[in-house]
């Protein structure tokens, strides 16, 4: 415990000394003169995830017959900054015709080296409410220096405590009906569950099984404990299906409904489509409270230890998440887990997928055994495929970045509008940096094919590439690439890999059929493929089709694997061998 408090003050420290940094500025249309940083012209610049980059100003934008002036250069500026996701801030130079825009800028320290050439602003922050500036307008000096407002980390270890004396006493009389019992209750991602945010749940196994604790999982209405099973005997350690955790209990509908918190379904509307994605709400009889050693989790006090929202790329929510694994092996009866997308033990950007192969399937057979008639299922689909079990295929997936209201579209529950048609034709068209990108994926599940057959593989020879994506009109272009040998299924509906909109057995069934494939090729970024080989024992090989635009960290950290030398196949989990027969 005393070395956990310790890791928690450095993290505490951490999180004020980063909270003073430039990112944290107070946005202000205020122009000073100087430049934020260097930059260039790329063609490969993103604004999605890049950090900074740069604009050329139009030479043909005249304002006056004089040509170029600073206002209407700056308002060029901020019209093009304001429809890239990533700029807060922009430097000008009428000089150079340069616009160049940054994510984070200290304003109070620019960059003089060029005098008298740039001028600077803020047309938004990450900190504030991102908001468009009409051309021209700037806000009103009023002569007082503004004030630094400095946007302190919200801790990811907190306390979640009730005052109802009734829930405090169930989860008293729970405890008195397993003495010495210590439970660990993570809840399910609200929208992806074990569609593909896999990782969550074997971070909560890894804990539990280091801490002695009992691993209960809590899923959300439409979720896949009817699909999947607890692997573990009845009343075990990791039964997980089990109601008798502290402050449990089961609505009529069988959703989440305990003493921590409630699945409730809020509707959203997006252009057209008027739909209902799940969220996470607490009980008003439960508040948070900072975590500190006077309070300790104590489950007398109706507190429980709780992490959540650990961002892979935090390195401070990391440092808490490993605090938090050390916390647990303390005395407190209850810890909680929730809002977590990955595997907070073995983060994306520390971690080689490949070390994790192999205990990632340990731990997926020791929590999931695939029911018979989810078997069954996956029979189906192989055949409505055109695959065999008996003949080996290459899996490819595809994650693409929508646009609009298309990710509502196939994600979420009750959209009025939604059906075959505009789960897809919704969809914008490809680029020509998509059709790209689809363009390698299909040339590196063409190679792997051909190297597995020339080192023998005689199956390989001419396998059929099974295409799974998130995106149907990625499904369609990549089968005209692939011609004959394309195997994907022909419903929109296959394309929702995280959401209840179709349920959950069809992210599923895609997955079992990419997790049995005899070669594994996917897009950097994406759990998908990473989980699907995780499920196999073996390796996927990933690739950046520049498609799917996240942290550039995170695509960078997952890309892996020699098109030309594919990793040896694994067994899945989801498919055994011998199944299908």
């Amino acid at each position: 415990m005393a070395a956990a408090m310790a890791l928690l003050v450095v993290v505490v420290h951490a999180s004020a000394c980063h909270a003073s940094g430039g990112d944290t500025q107070a946005a202000s249309s205020a122009v000073a003169p100087g430049y934020c940083g260097v930059t260039k012209i790329e063609p490969t610049m993103n604004c999605q995830v890049d950090d900074k980059g740069a604009f050329p100003l139009s030479a043909g934008l005249r304002a006056t017959e004089g040509g170029m002036t600073w206002e209407t250069a700056q308002a060029s500026c901020r019209r093009m900054c304001v429809a890239c996701a990533r700029c807060n801030y922009i430097s000008v130079s009428l000089q150079f015709r340069d616009c160049s825009w940054f994510h984070a800028c200290d304003i109070l320290q620019l960059r003089n080296e060029i005098e008298g050439i740039y001028k600077t602003e803020a047309v938004r922050n990450s900190t504030t409410r991102h908001q468009e500036l009409r051309p021209g307008i700037h806000a009103k000096r009023t002569g007082r220096r503004r004030r630094r407002k400095n946007v302190t980390r919200k801790p990811k270890i907190a306390l979640l405590c009730t005052r109802n004396r009734t829930s405090i006493e169930q989860i008293e009389r729970s405890t008195r009906l397993f003495p010495g019992a210590r439970w660990l209750v993570i809840y399910a991602h609200a929208s992806n569950g074990l569609a593909n945010k896999l990782g969550a749940l074997r971070a909560a196994y890894t804990i539990a099984r280091a801490s002695g604790r009992r691993l209960l999982v809590r899923w959300f209405t439409g979720q896949e404990n009817s699909i999947l099973q607890p692997a573990a005997p009845r009343g075990s350690q990791f039964d997980w299906a089990a109601n008798d955790g502290p402050g449990i209990s089961v609505s009529p509908e069988g959703a989440v409904w305990d003493v921590w918190g409630r699945a409730v379904w809020e509707g959203i509307r997006e252009g057209l489509f008027e739909s209902k994605k799940p969220v996470f709400l607490k009980p008003k009889s439960t508040y948070q409270r900072h975590f500190n050693s006077s309070l300790g989790g104590v489950i007398g006090q109706g507190c429980a230890l709780m992490l959540h929202d650990v961002h892979p790329r935090n390195i401070d929510d990391l440092a808490e998440a490993t605090a938090f694994a050390t916390l647990a092996r303390g005395a407190a009866p209850l810890v909680l887990m929730k809002r977590l997308t990955f595997d907070v033990t073995h983060p994306w950007t520390r971690v080689s997928q490949g070390a994790m192969a192999t205990n990632a399937q340990a731990h997926f057979k020791a929590l999931f055994r695939p029911q018979s008639t989810f078997l069954q299922r996956v029979c189906l689909h192989l055949a409505q495929l055109n695959l065999n079990v008996t003949r080996p295929w290459i899996g490819l997936q595809f994650r693409r970045t929508q646009t609009g209201a298309v990710e509502y579209v196939q994600t979420s529950s009750g959209c009025r509008l939604c059906g075959y048609k505009t789960s897809w034709l919704n969809e914008s068209g490809l680029m020509n940096w998509e059709k790209k990108g689809v363009l390698q994926g299909v040339r590196c599940a063409v190679r792997a094919r051909a190297a597995s057959c020339a080192r023998g593989e005689v199956a390989m020879c001419g396998a059929p590439v099974f295409v799974t994506s998130s995106s149907f009109r990625v499904l369609r272009y990549a089968s005209r690439l692939l011609g004959a040998d394309a195997r994907y299924t022909d419903n929109p509906d296959f394309v929702s890999h995280g959401g209840i909109r179709n349920g959950y057995l069809t992210p599923l069934l895609e997955m079992a059929v990419l997790s049995a494939s005899h070669v594994i090729v996917g897009t950097a970024g994406s759990s998908y493929p990473l989980e699907a080989a995780n499920f196999a024992g073996t390796t996927a090989i990933i690739r950046d089709f520049n498609m799917y635009q996240v942290a550039k960290e995170l695509r960078e950290s997952t890309v892996q694997g020699d098109c030309s030398n594919p990793f040896p196949p694994g067994e899945s989990l989801l498919l055994p061998h011998g199944s299908c027969t």
